[in-house]
């Protein structure tokens, strides 16, 4: 759950390499939880976020993000690969963020396969809805 008298910001990461689904899910997050700061890499695609949270890992840990919302169908490398590559590499060595799949896929396959990470907390379908947003923060 989300404290939201906590001073420090929630740093929240954006996945998505469609523009529009970033803005809505930008605007959306901000409206549930104000204490927030949201990064969108430019022309973001699952390589591009490793690279972005590969900086952390080294230079400002504090600054990993709480939430990672995550597309699978992505150029260069889909979210199946993000996954991968972001548990290979160990870039969240305590555990901190919770990824949540973000995706216009309702293939059952795919909400199986999410299970199959640990990392990844929930499966949901886009658009984010406040609902589900505060749905998530306050779990």
């Amino acid at each position: 759950m989300v404290n939201k008298g906590d001073e420090r910001k929630i740093n929240i990461l954006l996945v998505d390499d469609d523009e529009i689904n970033n803005f809505i899910h930008t605007i959306i997050i901000e409206k549930a939880l104000p204490n927030s700061k949201i990064a969108i890499v430019a022309d973001l695609n699952g390589k591009q976020a490793i690279n972005h949270l590969k900086q952390f890992k080294t230079n400002d840990p504090l600054g990993f993000p709480d939430y990672i919302f995550l597309d699978i169908n992505m150029p260069e490398m889909n979210g199946w690969e993000f996954l991968d590559e972001y548990t290979k590499r160990k870039l969240d060595a305590v555990k901190h963020s919770k990824i949540y799949i973000t995706t216009s896929s309702i293939f059952n396959g795919d909400v199986a396969k999410s299970n199959t990470y640990p990392c990844v907390k929930d499966f949901l379908s886009k658009p984010l809805t406040m609902e589900k947003v505060r749905a998530i923060f306050n779990d």
